[in-house]
């Protein structure tokens, strides 16, 4: 081979080889892009109408506020159905990446222990009862049974509420709400403490035999919780709810599930 031949040919080569890197990683470039980031969540599935199951499908405001947020990020999402003790459990051994069940940020325990997102949704928590309940002020509570879910905020308020004002209240707690629910109806407890946002939905659509008092346990301010070290989906999530209260979108879905906003803070 003479020496123009041999240098037409290893020009080739290389020109070759270059072409099929770049090839290569153009491919895995778009491979890597082109996967989307799966997000698992953790709702529940009898929470109406934060988060419930209608036909094996899950609902509510809680799923379709990350619908939206995974649709503007580009995530993929993977529910898992449990009760709240039960999707703290699974946040905590990373089963899940986040909590979206209406969870307060005003707890100092989980303060501690979760990077929490900004507060997207404020709801007040009173004493709900039978409507044919004698039961109106807080005085008429004394001695009562009340059911709340073990380990959530309502147990914890009522708690410091019964304390402050010595009411002698029998404190019943309850893995979920629709068990307690049952057990108004059924004169086992007096009542529960209740957000005012889903025992007013449920009294106007599904006839639930209930009423609200005007007795506030506490007024919740709802974030997501995240492991302390996931900032990175934290952002996101933080910038996807700015976007929506900007546009309005965020109040427009509060009005939709809810019939009010209950972005804004009462308190203010």
């Amino acid at each position: 081979m003479n020496l123009r031949r041999l240098v037409a040919v290893m020009m080739t080569a290389a020109i070759c080889l270059l072409a099929g890197c770049t090839a290569d990683t153009g491919t895995q470039t778009q491979d890597n892009t082109g996967s989307a980031q799966v997000v698992r969540v953790g709702v529940s599935g009898d929470f109406y109408p934060f988060c419930y199951k209608e036909d094996d499908q899950l609902k509510g405001f809680e799923i379709d506020l990350w619908e939206r947020i995974a649709e503007e990020n580009g995530w993929e999402l993977e529910y898992t159905v449990s009760d709240l003790s039960g999707l703290f459990g699974m946040l905590d051994t990373d089963k899940v990446d986040v909590v979206a069940r209406e969870v307060s940020s005003d707890n100092p325990t989980r303060q501690e222990k979760y990077l929490f997102s900004d507060v997207y949704l404020y709801c007040s928590y009173n004493l709900v009862t039978k409507a044919d309940s004698p039961l109106s002020t807080l005085e008429d509570f004394k001695g009562t049974k009340i059911g709340v879910v073990m380990g959530g905020d309502g147990e914890l308020n009522l708690k410091k509420l019964n304390e402050e004002q010595n009411l002698g209240i029998e404190i019943v707690g309850y893995e979920a709400t629709p068990a307690m629910d049952t057990d108004i109806e059924l004169g086992r407890i007096d009542g529960r403490v209740a957000p005012v946002l889903q025992t007013q939905k449920n009294i106007d659509e599904k006839g639930q035999d209930f009423k609200i008092t005007d007795n506030i346990v506490y007024i919740e301010s709802a974030a997501y919780p995240f492991q302390k070290d996931n900032t990175e989906l934290a952002d996101a999530v933080n910038n996807t709810l700015q976007q929506m209260r900007d546009s309005g979108e965020l109040s427009a879905l509060s009005e939709e599930w809810f019939g009010v906003d209950a972005t804004v803070d009462p308190r203010a």
